[in-house]
């Protein structure tokens, strides 16, 4: 199966520790380096882990990215320097940088969007079988039945 070339936005990525940027990391380090590219803000270490990754990271001078149009256009600019075909939004909720048009193509570029994730979800899309796997069913409340 050939693999979109993919750019992955997110405000937690590495050198930020953490489990959704270790989630991440190894998501994008999973898809072949030429197809992939991380949009992320700036983090202390950022230059020396960069320089190390064998995937294209379009690193950006704040330190939290926020829905702007700015940010939109450097977005659009970094998809279209790589040849992105998917626009994968991740771990973003926190901030819940939104972009028109989830699960479609962007107006005159042609890539495709994907809401943000979360590591769970991620996981558990990924998984066969039915969504109750990863607990997303409701439980029962104590002496409720």
């Amino acid at each position: 199966m050939e693999v979109p070339t993919t750019l992955v936005v997110t405000n937690d990525f590495p050198p930020r520790v953490g489990g959704i940027q270790r989630t991440l990391e190894a998501l994008v380090r999973a898809l072949p380096g030429n197809r992939v590219g991380v949009f992320c803000p700036t983090a202390d270490g950022a230059n020396e882990y960069d320089a190390e990754a064998p995937f294209a990271v379009f690193r950006q001078p704040e330190r939290s990215l926020f829905p702007t149009r700015d940010v939109g256009q450097r977005v659009r600019a970094a998809a279209g320097e790589l040849g992105a075909e998917v626009v994968l939004f991740g771990a973003t909720s926190a901030r819940r940088i939104r972009w028109p048009s989830w699960g479609r193509r962007w107006p005159r570029t042609g890539i495709r969007t994907s809401p943000p994730r979360t590591a769970s979800s991620i996981g558990c899309r990924s998984l066969p079988g039915p969504t109750r796997r990863c607990g997303t069913q409701p439980r029962e409340r104590p002496g409720s039945r």
